[in-house]
């Protein structure tokens, strides 16, 4: 999977990165062999005049053959909103697999109907 990260600040590009390597693996997993077609792209920024509770924010793009994600999170710590983004775009893959896969043998069965020329099954 290709990374590529926008950060507001040095510090917070080089906690991404350390962070990216540890926790998207589960991604990896759940793509499977469309992993070296991803395209991941995240964003992470800091709120300047807040000094507590949620204000890291971070965006998500995933791109996975011409299928788009996106999901933003907020967190009090960045672990907290990258662990939250990652959860979001692991269920999103999944929920389009899901479909994918449920239309297909639904399609499937369908197709197998229409090739009995209305005998019942047996």
């Amino acid at each position: 999977m290709h990374t590529t990260f926008k950060a507001t600040h040095e510090d917070l590009l080089s906690q991404a990165r350390a962070l990216v390597d540890k926790r998207f693996g589960s991604l990896d997993r759940v793509l499977a062999s469309s992993s070296e077609r991803a395209l991941l792209s995240l964003e992470v920024t800091r709120e300047i005049k807040q000094q507590s509770g949620r204000i890291f924010h971070v965006t998500g793009h995933l791109t996975v053959d011409g299928k788009k994600h996106h999901t933003d999170s907020y967190g009090e710590t960045i672990d907290s909103a990258m662990d939250s983004v990652r959860d979001n775009l692991v269920r999103a893959v999944r929920t389009k697999r899901g479909r994918t896969m449920r239309l297909l043998r639904r399609g499937g069965g369908t197709l197998k109907s229409l090739l009995r020329f209305g005998r019942r099954h047996q």
